[in-house]
C-alpha cells in the first residue's frame, strides 16, 4: 500500500526511480514464494522458464 501511495502521489524521488523500486519488490515478492530456479532447481522451474522462452505461443 505504501509503494502504491509513492506512485500515485507527489513522490520526492524521480518517477522511474519509483518504478523501479516498485517493480524489484514486486519480483522479490514472487521469487521469495516461487523460487527463482538458480538456488535450488526443479522441473517446475525448468516447464516454466521451457513455456516462457521455448515453446510457441499459438494465436489462433
Amino acid at each position: 500500500m505504501k509503494m502504491n501511495k509513492y506512485r500515485i502521489e507527489d513522490s520526492p524521488f524521480a518517477k522511474h526511480f519509483v518504478e523501479t523500486t516498485t517493480n524489484l519488490a514486486r519480483i522479490s515478492t514472487c521469487v521469495y514464494q516461487h523460487g527463482d530456479g538458480h538456488g535450488c532447481p526443479d522441473n517446475i522451474s525448468k516447464n516454466r522458464i521451457q513455456s516462457l522462452i521455448v515453446d510457441p505461443v499459438s494465436i489462433n
